[in-house]
C-alpha cells in the first residue's frame, strides 16, 4: 500500500521484477498499484512503460489503469499520449475525460482540442455540466475547475453561435451551497 501513494515506486517496480524472475505473472493490479506509485512521484515515462508491458503481455488494461497512464502523462505533458489513451479506451469515463483534459491545460494546448474532448465527453453522456434540480442553469460542482472552464466555454460558445443575440440569463453554480453533497 504504501507503494501506491508514491513513497515507493522503486520497491513497487523492484517487486514486479521478483514476481517475473519467480515465473509468476503479476496481475493487473500489481501493474496498477506500481504505475500509481510511478504516476504519484511523477515517474511518468516508468508509468507508460508499465502500461505498454501490460498490452504487450495480452492484458486489456482498465479504465483505472487508462486513468493512472493518463495522470502520468500530465507529468511529462504529453497531451497527445493522454488523447490517444483517450481513443483506446473502450468506456472511457468522467475520470478519463478529465484526466485528459488537466493534461491538455497544464500543456498550454489550443482551447479548441481540449474543448472537442469536453464535447465528447458530454456526447457520450459522461460529463454533463447542466443541473438537475434548476432549469437553464450550469452546475460545476463536481467538475475541476480547467473541466469547469471547458463547460462555460462550451456554454458561452453555442449560445454565440446560435441565438444570434439573443443570450437569456445563464445561471452557473459553484462552491457548496445546501443543496450540496
Amino acid at each position: 500500500a504504501a507503494c501506491a501513494h508514491g513513497h515507493g515506486w522503486a520497491p513497487a517496480l523492484g517487486l514486479l521484477k521478483q514476481m517475473q524472475e519467480k515465473h509468476m505473472e503479476p496481475h493487473s493490479i500489481s501493474y496498477n498499484a506500481a504505475m500509481s506509485a510511478c504516476e504519484r512521484a511523477a515517474q511518468w515515462q516508468r508509468a507508460l512503460l508499465l502500461l505498454e508491458d501490460m498490452t504487450l503481455k495480452g492484458m486489456q488494461p482498465g479504465s483505472h489503469t487508462r486513468n493512472t497512464a493518463i495522470n502520468a502523462c500530465l507529468h511529462g505533458a504529453l497531451w497527445e499520449s493522454a488523447l490517444q489513451l483517450v481513443a483506446d479506451s473502450a468506456d472511457p469515463d468522467d475520470l478519463t475525460y478529465g484526466c485528459a483534459a488537466l493534461v491538455l491545460a497544464a500543456a498550454g494546448v489550443q482551447n479548441g482540442q481540449a474543448l472537442a474532448l469536453y464535447r465528447e465527453a458530454c456526447e457520450r453522456g459522461v460529463l454533463n455540466h447542466w443541473s438537475q434540480r434548476q432549469a437553464g442553469a450550469m452546475d460545476l460542482h463536481r467538475l475541476p475547475v480547467e473541466v469547469a472552464k471547458l463547460a462555460v466555454y462550451s456554454v458561452l460558445l453555442d449560445r454565440l453561435t446560435n441565438n444570434a443575440g439573443n443570450f437569456g440569463d445563464l445561471i452557473i453554480i459553484v462552491g457548496q451551497g445546501h443543496h450540496s453533497e
